[in-house]
Order: structure tokens, then sequence, then C-alpha cells
């Protein structure tokens, strides 16, 4: 996560080079902390993107399918002092359409 000039406004950024297997929020869409907003994938390997606070989501940079690098910004958000109210996303589908079960920090190998 990077803070913006805004106080009230982060980004959340990609971790590693990866590959865009989902996007998992639209924007306006509110998200609580540890929810998931992507999956991405590097060497075989799938890790789910999660929000680091309760927030409203403001743009998204990246879509499925494309390649993105080491810190590149994946979304905006607003931060919200009050959760969603929206349960914590623990499965996301995967390119083929398969289901995969992610805590919040999670990677699976691909099957």
């Amino acid at each position: 996560m990077t803070k913006s000039t805004k106080s009230s406004e982060y980004s959340i950024v990609s971790p590693m080079a990866a590959a865009v297997v989902s996007v998992d929020v639209i924007v306006g869409q509110s998200v609580d902390k540890n929810q998931i907003i992507a999956v991405i994938e590097s060497m075989k390997m799938q890790t789910a993107i999660t929000a680091p606070v309760a927030g409203i989501i403001e743009n998204i940079n990246v879509s499925a399918g494309q390649t993105i690098q080491e810190g590149q910004v994946i979304c905006m958000a607003v931060k919200s002092s009050e959760p969603s109210g929206v349960k914590h996303q623990e499965q996301a589908t995967t390119h083929d359409g398969r289901m995969r079960w992610f805590s919040s920090i999670s990677s699976l190998p691909l099957v």
C-alpha cells in the first residue's frame, strides 16, 4: 500500500512482476480490510492481492490477462472509517473458470 497526497487516499500495488489472473472489484465498490482485490500469477503461483484497510475503490489500473511490474498500481481507493458490511471473500475464479480458495495472504500452485 502506498499513501497518496490526500490523507485518506491510498494505492494498492503489485508486490512482484506477474500476470493479472482476475480483478475482483469494480469502481465505486466498498471493500473491507483483507478483501480480495485481484489475483496475480508469477512462476505458476497465484497470489491474492487484498485491501490493507476498508475503503471505496476509486479507479482500477489493470485488467485480467495484463502483465504488470513490481510496484505497479493495481487500483486506488479512499479509506473508509466504517466496514462496508461485505464479508471477506475467500474464493476467486481463476482465468480458466475454476474456483480457488484464498486466505488474505496466500499463494497456491497452479494446478
